[in-house]
């Protein structure tokens, strides 16, 4: 009758996804005359590029947490409590990210000099699919203690931690 024991669980979890469009698009047109009549060796140069992609992130995390503490009642009238206890607790992330390329157009030179000749380079399409994934976890034990006195029914006056902390800080 003087030892009370108690232990515990708690489990927490979420979840967040989150899907998107990606869109990017270049455009850069360069007009350069070398005087004010139309020659050979005006230059008219147009770059374009793009990239249509979707992305998709997601993030789960989760918690354990385990108390367990005892309380041990003393003097003849069980009115003084002294109680003792600790707390570990698990943490774990896992972060996924993926951006799936849907369409791409490469990067594209188009150069008309003053004269009309054109000239088209296009360059090797560089874009691709990415994906990554983040794990994580992280453990905490926390200790408890604790003193109480009860003088009536209705009224428990409890000192918990009184003589500091006892994860060292």
């Amino acid at each position: 009758d003087n030892v009370t024991f108690g232990l515990g669980t708690q489990i927490a979890f979420s979840e967040l996804e989150r899907s998107t469009r990606y869109q990017e698009a270049f455009s850069n047109v360069r007009d350069f005359q070398l005087l004010d009549t139309l020659g050979a060796n005006d230059l008219l140069t147009t770059t374009t590029r793009g990239l249509n992609a979707r992305r998709t992130y997601q993030l789960d995390e989760y918690r354990f947490s385990f108390p367990v503490g005892i309380e041990y009642r003393f003097t003849r009238s069980r009115n003084w409590s002294l109680r003792f206890g600790s707390i570990f607790s698990y943490w774990r992330t896992t972060e996924n990210d993926a951006l799936t390329v849907t369409d791409a157009q490469p990067l594209t030179v188009v150069t008309e000099t003053g004269d009309g000749d054109v000239q088209t380079a296009r360059f090797d399409n560089t874009y691709q699919s990415t994906s990554s994934q983040r794990k994580e976890g992280l453990s905490e034990t926390v200790f408890l203690y604790g003193l109480g006195y009860t003088p009536t029914e209705n009224l428990q006056i409890d000192l918990l931690g009184f003589l500091g902390r006892t994860d060292g800080q």
